[in-house]
């Protein structure tokens, strides 16, 4: 009897035109809920809209063929979406669009047999499945009821919002759902990328001969290191409460270190598009009309390194590393880069600046560490916002602070290995933004929108060996005088250029 009325009941909601749009969009939904780590809420708002934006279509067209093709692409990148969170438990990204657009055949049969799995295939097909015996059910239904026509007005509503927010503000990660969103943002940030490459040498070209370095009869080596999320305050070097500088508090009196330094935005792009180049929030130039200092470097006649664990496609560093004379990249933890970079001191006597961007203390902070760095455990010296942190508080903290030590850790194999070289040597360490980690408020992170102090605080030393000292003793007092001061990031540009003693005048038929 209750099996009739429940067959009763959903076997006219199953016809309804409504039910393939709820499955196309829903099992998706419901991978992304159960696998992924890193599920984000707007992706179950943006579901519902374009839920009730299918919905009302069909309402109009009422026609299976149109419908299906409407619904295609949700379909596709839900697909496509749903066996990349299966495979690796995360969300599919725009920083991976490259990677996909740049893939052939060949690769694609390949990543298929090495990550196969019975049980993404079988989820595959019941997906598939369900789709097929729904779209031979539905049947279509005039817009006749209030409650149909109040579909089709909210509908219609949030199908304008939609395209205003994507036409004029480009959100394509919040509006759209799932891949969908991410690989439209991808193309966009793809497309920003290609002007930019195209653009920025036929900028650097004209400071060819304005640029210019001090030479010495002894090689000089200069290494910059670009930090991740690293907040200032979390930092015992600079009285964080917690040891998270163990190595780096042995050597603090060769360290130059910079007590008010800031990062003009708290998210990475944003950050090094300033830091890098010679725009500065006073002088504000955009991107494709700036050079930046691995451009300048190369100009100078250094031989010039980019070695990273961050992802190669990122826009900003992506555009400035490709002026480098060598590029390498690497996954894993940051200790990875630390044989590149024995590689890179030991190649030739020539005068050289070895950059070097880490994950430092990305989310997720404790894949930033291998176990032996799993320090801190407990409760003690965690002070935030409030004055009796959860147990998940305690435990994000605590791997926030492992990744800090992991860092400070690996620093200090490159000054060792940089002290050990012969010659002129230093090097200089800056986080792109800061981190919220339960300092201000409730929440772990940065954003552009939601942000507090302690994203824009950033740690920056430098450290210079004795033979720097020696030679440029009057440059080592101006950068000691410096580190007094209120800075901010977007002045290393001139930091960078006054460490390495070059001098670059800024043509005349350039910004």
């Amino acid at each position: 009897m209750h099996k009739h009325l429940i067959k009763q009941k959903i076997a006219p909601w199953l016809e309804h035109h409504s039910s393939l749009a709820v499955w196309v969009l829903g099992f998706p939904l419901i991978i992304l809920l159960l696998m992924a780590q890193d599920f984000r809420e707007s992706e179950l708002y943006s579901r519902i809209g374009w839920f009730l934006v299918l919905v009302s279509f069909a309402y109009l067209v009422r026609s299976k063929r149109i419908y299906f093709v409407l619904l295609l692409p949700f379909l596709l990148t839900g697909l496509f979406g749903m066996v990349y969170t299966l495979t690796f438990e995360r969300t599919f990204t725009s920083g991976l669009f490259t990677v996909v657009a740049e893939t052939n055949p060949e690769e694609s049969i390949e990543f298929l047999k090495s990550y196969y799995s019975l049980t993404t295939l079988l989820l595959v097909v019941l997906y598939g499945l369900g789709i097929l015996w729904l779209y031979r059910k539905i049947t279509f239904f005039p817009p006749t009821s209030f409650r149909a026509k109040t579909t089709v007005f909210i509908g219609a509503t949030m199908l304008v919002v939609a395209a205003q927010q994507l036409t004029y503000h480009e959100r394509y990660r919040d509006v759209l759902p799932g891949t969908m969103g991410q690989l439209a943002d991808g193309w966009s940030k793809y497309l920003q990328v290609q002007n930019e490459l195209a653009n920025r040498p036929k900028k650097l070209k004209e400071w060819k001969g304005s640029v210019t370095k001090e030479n010495f009869p002894e090689p000089q080596t200069y290494v910059v290191v670009i930090g991740e999320s690293a907040v200032r305050g979390h930092h015992s070097i600079y009285g964080y409460q917690r040891q998270t500088n163990p190595e780096l508090e042995k050597i603090k009196d060769e360290l130059i270190i910079f007590n008010n330094m800031t990062s003009p935005y708290a998210v990475t792009y944003l950050a090094l598009a300033e830091a890098l180049t010679n725009s500065t929030l006073q002088n504000p130039i955009p991107f494709t009309e700036t050079v930046d200092v691995v451009g300048l470097s190369t100009l100078a006649a250094f031989d010039t390194w980019w070695l990273s664990t961050q992802p190669k496609n990122e826009g900003t560093t992506l555009s400035a590393s490709s002026f480098a004379n060598h590029r390498i990249y690497k996954t894993g933890f940051d200790e990875v880069l630390l044989s590149e970079f024995d590689k890179a001191l030991a190649k030739g006597k020539k005068d050289k600046v070895i950059f070097i961007h880490i994950r430092g203390s990305h989310l997720s902070y404790h894949k930033r560490y291998p176990n032996d760095f799993n320090y801190f455990t407990t409760r003690k010296n965690i002070r935030i916002h409030t004055k009796e942190p959860s147990q998940d508080q305690i435990n994000v903290v605590n791997a926030y602070d492992n990744s800090i030590r992991y860092t400070d850790w690996f620093l200090t194999q490159l000054i060792e290995k940089l002290r050990s070289v012969e010659g002129i040597n230093g090097l200089m360490y800056f986080s792109d933004h800061g981190e919220e980690v339960y300092d201000y408020e409730d929440f772990v992170g940065h954003e552009l929108k939601r942000t507090t102090p302690v994203m824009f605080e950033v740690p920056f030393f430098i450290w210079v060996n004795d033979r720097y000292q020696q030679k440029k003793s009057n440059i080592y007092q101006q950068l000691k005088r410096a580190s007094l001061e209120q800075n901010s990031t977007d002045q290393f540009f001139n930091l960078f250029k006054q460490l390495t003693l070059m001098s670059s005048q800024q043509p005349q038929n350039s910004r």
